[in-house]
């Protein structure tokens, strides 16, 4: 990851975020999940998927095991849902959470609580 110290400063805020929304940490892609969202907030015009294989180039997964990875953990975050709604002030359907969609949300999040 190009601005793995940068990371290093962020990745408890995230983790502690990502904790609210109830993702664990000993999840299956957690930790995909946590570097897509500081990836994302460094340049949130950039594909989801280009994200992904910077990722994954890390550990030696490809872009496609690294979205699965992260959608596992999505599926897992029991109060993702409404952390996004109540933080975001949104009306957000569980369905309505896709990948993308809520790895940009989630980054919207971490500048909310920023503002906060």
């Amino acid at each position: 990851m190009t601005n793995f110290t940068d990371y290093q400063n962020e990745e408890l805020d995230i983790k502690l975020m990502l904790d609210r929304c109830g993702v664990s940490q000993t999840t299956k892609g957690f930790d995909f999940l946590s570097k897509a969202i500081f990836l994302c907030e460094l340049d949130p015009h950039r594909k989801i998927s280009d994200i992904y294989s910077e990722i994954g180039a890390d550990d030696n997964y490809n872009e496609h095991t690294v979205h699965n990875y992260v959608d596992y953990a999505l599926n897992k975050a029991h109060d993702l849902c409404a952390f996004i709604n109540e933080t975001l002030n949104t009306t957000y359907k569980p369905y309505q959470l896709q990948n993308k969609l809520t790895v940009k949300l989630l980054v919207m999040c971490r500048a909310a609580i920023r503002r906060q």
